[in-house]
């Protein structure tokens, strides 16, 4: 498998919504990630955060898994970058 890395988009987005349900008998849990805004945080963090927003000023990501052991210790609230990697 190789990957085009010169072509990723990254994207800093912060996790706003999480819901825990069950799915075919399978318990998961929902993430919902949406893009920074440069509002909060220390100046360091705000200018990075304004430079993001400013590059992808809106957007958003949702999915659900089962895979418990990925979404955890990811918080409300908390930042993440997202990678966007041409897949074929």
């Amino acid at each position: 498998m190789s990957q085009d890395t010169s072509r990723i988009v990254r994207c800093k987005m912060q996790l706003v919504e999480r819901k825990e349900s069950s799915y075919w008998g399978k318990n998961q849990v929902g993430l919902t990630f949406r893009v920074v805004t440069g509002e909060v945080g220390d100046e360091a963090q705000k200018a990075e955060d304004k430079r993001f927003h400013e590059a992808t000023p809106s957007g958003q990501l949702e999915f659900q898994t089962v895979n418990w052991q990925a979404a955890e210790g990811i918080e409300i609230g908390q930042k993440v970058y997202v990678d966007i990697i041409k897949a074929d």
